[in-house]
């Protein structure tokens, strides 16, 4: 009987219900969560690999942007040597010398425009017509440097000194503004960074 009884008191005391282990289930979680956030992370790095790889200009479109940008700082370099000389002659050559260079320098300048304009129109592109432009303003300045030298020779110097500077930034600036304008339209038309964010 009294064995009945033990099995009577096992069976009349209340089962012990098993607790989940806390532990367990926030060590699932955390895996979890860092699972989630590893992958967050590795999603987040393709894209910003992407988008990386979509700023890059390709080595080709580079090469075609600066051949683009290679004649006008030729010319801009070309000016502004034009005009270092003609200050460096000021300073060395003799000043009935200086007078006739200086004439001679105002009617290549004039030819020089003319031929660039006639070029511009036989080739109807902007460009040309910019490098006329430009050359027009260069011959139109050396022009009112043959009279400032013969009438205002006390500012001479000033006054050719003050377009070497303006010239200098000018072309510097356009170079710049080409970049810029060829790199926006490489991009807009590429277009990547739209196909990534679809």
């Amino acid at each position: 009987m009294k064995e009945g009884k033990r099995v009577n008191n096992k069976e009349k005391s209340p089962k012990i219900q098993e607790k989940p282990n806390k532990n367990a289930t926030s060590k699932k979680q955390k895996e979890q969560e860092i699972k989630e956030q590893k992958h967050i992370e590795k999603v987040l790095n393709e894209i910003n690999q992407q988008i990386i790889s979509s700023k890059k200009i390709p080595r080709n479109t580079l090469n075609a942007i600066l051949k683009k940008i290679f004649p006008n700082l030729l010319i801009g370099v070309g000016v502004l040597l034009f005009l270092t000389l003609l200050l460096f002659g000021y300073i060395n050559v003799r000043p009935s010398s200086y007078g006739v260079d200086l004439k001679v320098f105002s009617i290549m300048t004039v030819l020089l425009a003319i031929f660039v304009m006639e070029n511009a129109y036989k080739k109807d592109s902007a460009m040309w017509v910019m490098y006329a432009i430009e050359v027009l303003v260069v011959s139109f300045f050396v022009l009112s440097l043959t009279y400032i030298y013969e009438y205002q020779i006390s500012i001479y110097q000033k006054y050719l000194l003050i377009p070497i500077i303006i010239f200098a930034c000018y072309y510097i600036i356009s170079s710049f503004s080409i970049l810029a304008v060829e790199v926006k339209k490489y991009r807009k038309s590429s277009g990547e960074i739209q196909k990534i964010l679809k």
